[in-house]
Formats: structure tokens, C-alpha cells, sequence
């Protein structure tokens, strides 16, 4: 295991001056950009640490502070992206499986939860939207769409992310559009370079032509976002009858016990949903938290 006297000298060596975890992060992104060979494990595993630690002395310390204070575009995000999060903590830990014919490395997202993320009734009490869907289209949004093509939200993520186009069937939490296409922004996929995939432990990734329960949240530009780990569940295959299912009648009875979470966070609308209009609430929302 690295040494902090290495590290220190490796740090001097490369000549960064950011903070702690912007030089942690730095370094972790330029060694899972390298091949296998290449890349430096135990300097990846020293960093991780090191990120952790500063990540719970930062959580012990915004504990005591107000959760209305927002600071730039991506900590919005962040503050909405994860249920009920006192801090997120998103840890790149490298799978130890290399798929065959270079496909990418699977890397697994570690979040860090205020609820009992096994718990489905806080899982769903945590979330805006809970509600089946059939999958239309599925697409990375780092190698099969431009910026251009997405919300300023999604290209300034710091995780890559997947663009769901799905077919609303069942509201069982929220009022979304039913029986009508909306886009989902989902919090999985592939780097840049298309080496790494990403994903949350105990999450999977929505496949075209399958019925799926998914649960997700409003941003304050209406973007519809979701991810975490037991965020998605597998219902049937397309055509199926949903309704007959064990898991969905299990997730109707788990809204209906909802536990709420621990932690107040602003409940934006999605452009999807029935009463999002021209866009006013969210904008008093999020007038009202930056006051």
C-alpha cells in the first residue's frame, strides 16, 4: 500500500495545486484513462481512501449546516440525484471482470445513503416518481449523443449518464404523462473513451422491448433523473400484463407504507409531470432555497 510520504512526493512530482479532492479525483480519472497494464492500482486504491476520508470529515461537518444552500450547477444536481444524501460519495472501484473482445471494464458506483437503501418503502419515501414503463430507446448519452442533444444538467454530471426514452404505463407515485413517451436520464454508463462502464451497485441497466419499474426525481430545469442502487427493477417483457406481476403489486404496497427520509430535499416537477406547466413552481422552489 502507498505510503502519505510517497504520495506527498508524487503530488510535488506532478505539480498539481487544487484542493485535496480535486487532485484526488484528478489523479483517479488519469489512471482509469490508461489500459490495464497502466494503469497504477495501488495509487487508485490510495486515492479512494484518501477520498473517503475526506468525504465522511466533510459530512460530519455539514451536518450542523442548512441543506438550502446552493453552490453552482453540479452540487443541485447533486443534492437531488442520490434520495435523501447527507453527502454523496461517488467511489470508482474497478471490477476485477475485463470483458472479452475489448469490451469496456464494469466500474461500480459506491453511494454513500441517509436511508436504508434495502429498504424498499424508504427507497420509494425518498424518491418523487415511482412508475412503470416500457423502454423504447436506450443511449449512452458520452458516446452516442452530442452535448447538443442533451440538457446542460446532464453534460455538466459528474457520472456519466443514460438516456432512456420510455412509454409512461402506471403512475404509482407522482403524475406523470401516462401512455406517453418522456425521456429519463439515468445515472449508468460509459466513459469518453468508452473503456469504462459505470454503474451503481445493485442497479441495473434498462434494455429496449422490457417493462421496468423506475424510480426518479425532478430537477429544477424539469429534467427527469434517477439512479442509486435498487432504482430500477426488471418487470416483464414488452406485451406482458404488468399488473400481474408480483413485483409490481409489491411496489404498489410499498408507496402505500412509504417511510420519508430523513433529510428535507426540494421536490422539483418534470417536464413529464401533469402539473409542470411553464415551469413556475420549480423556479419558486429554487428562488425560495437560494434566498
Amino acid at each position: 500500500m502507498l505510503t502519505d510520504k510517497e504520495f506527498l512526493s508524487f503530488i510535488n512530482d506532478k505539480s498539481l495545486n487544487g484542493s485535496l479532492e480535486e487532485n484526488l479525483n484528478r489523479i483517479i480519472d488519469e489512471e482509469m484513462e490508461k489500459s490495464e497494464e497502466e494503469m497504477d492500482t495501488e495509487l487508485i486504491e490510495y486515492c479512494l481512501d484518501k477520498l473517503n476520508e475526506h468525504n465522511n470529515r466533510t459530512e460530519r461537518t455539514e451536518e450542523t449546516k442548512s441543506n438550502t444552500g446552493f453552490n453552482g450547477k453540479r452540487i443541485k444536481f447533486n443534492l437531488k440525484r442520490l434520495i435523501a444524501v447527507a453527502a454523496v460519495i461517488c467511489i470508482f472501484a474497478v471490477a476485477a471482470v475485463v470483458y472479452e473482445n475489448r469490451q469496456p471494464t464494469v466500474s461500480y458506483i459506491v453511494g454513500n445513503y441517509a436511508i436504508d437503501i434495502n429498504d424498499p418503502a424508504q427507497v420509494v419515501g425518498s424518491k418523487d416518481y415511482v412508475f412503470v414503463c416500457e423502454v423504447l430507446e436506450v443511449k449512452d448519452c458520452n458516446t452516442q449523443l452530442s452535448e447538443n442533444e442533451l440538457p446542460e444538467l446532464i453534460t455538466e454530471a459528474d457520472t456519466p449518464m443514460t438516456r432512456c426514452v420510455v412509454k409512461v404505463l402506471k403512475n404509482i407515485k407522482g403524475n406523470l404523462k401516462e401512455g406517453e413517451a418522456v425521456t429519463f436520464y439515468k445515472d449508468c454508463g460509459l466513459s469518453r473513451n468508452g473503456r469504462f462502464f459505470y454503474i451503481y451497485e445493485n442497479d441495473l441497466m434498462p434494455q429496449e422491448d422490457n417493462i421496468y419499474i423506475f424510480t426518479g426525481y425532478g430537477q429544477y430545469d424539469g429534467t427527469l433523473t434517477g439512479g442509486g442502487e435498487n432504482g430500477t427493477h426488471w418487470v416483464c417483457n414488452s406485451g406482458e400484463k404488468y399488473e400481474e406481476t408480483e413485483v409490481y403489486k409489491e411496489y404498489v404496497e410499498y408507496v402505500k407504507n412509504q417511510v420519508a427520509p430523513p433529510i428535507e430535499y426540494p421536490h422539483y416537477l418534470a417536464y413529464a409531470d401533469v402539473n409542470f406547466g411553464d415551469g413556475s413552481i420549480n423556479k419558486k422552489i429554487y428562488e425560495d432555497l437560494i434566498k
